[in-house]
């Protein structure tokens, strides 16, 4: 699956044919032709973590993100792409480097706004202490015309990632004391993030 992704960032960013007149990053229109989007973000944890069959802890975790997108416009309303970055989660602690399909649609073509995003797809993670799965970001947001050439996104929605086999330390009401089980559980978070269309 990684070469596959690789393949499709490959072909996005150096294959697609463009217009004889447009530079790869200047755009005099932010909806049309080539993009990259560097995002920054903040997620606080929700909901719990289901860590065995009948144990549970509330999810108060936090994550920061630097995601960049490079993508292409195929409609003036509509722009796919691929994201990658760095996830830090924290409480639990689990670093994280995401590769996902980008899908942004604006209800505007032109100008400021409001926006519907969505991305799909896996982490690989950056330790070894647990394996990372699936991930995925549903959000809406407002872009503003900050120039010439930059926008500015602000974004906020909800943000699920699969960790499998993490090694957990939790308390064993039964026995009385703390004992290390390995479990596999979805990370829920509200997500906060600000990008910068180029």
């Amino acid at each position: 699956m990684i070469k596959r992704l690789l393949f499709i960032f490959i072909t996005l960013f150096f294959a697609l044919p463009g217009k004889s007149q447009d530079s790869l990053f200047a755009f005099p229109n932010k909806n049309e032709g080539y993009f990259f989007i560097f995002q920054l973000g903040y997620n606080k944890g929700a909901g719990k973590i289901k860590l065995t069959e009948t144990t549970s802890t509330r999810n108060n975790g936090y994550m920061v993100s630097a995601r960049a997108t490079v993508g292409y416009f195929v409609e003036p309303s509509i722009s796919l792409g691929l994201s990658f970055g760095l996830d830090g989660y924290h409480d639990p602690s689990f670093n994280l480097f995401p590769a996902t399909l980008n899908f942004k649609y604006y209800l505007k073509p032109e100008g400021k706004t409001v926006f519907m995003n969505a991305d799909i797809g896996y982490s690989l993670k950056l330790s070894q202490s647990f394996k990372s799965g699936a991930a995925t970001d549903l959000s809406v947001g407002y872009r503003i015309n900050s120039g010439k050439k930059v926008n500015v996104l602000l974004g906020t929605g909800i943000n699920f990632q699969h960790i499998e086999n993490a090694n957990s330390f939790i308390y064993n009401i039964q026995t009385g004391s703390f004992e290390y089980v390995q479990s596999s559980f979805w990370l829920t978070s509200i997500a906060f993030n600000v990008g910068f269309l180029f």
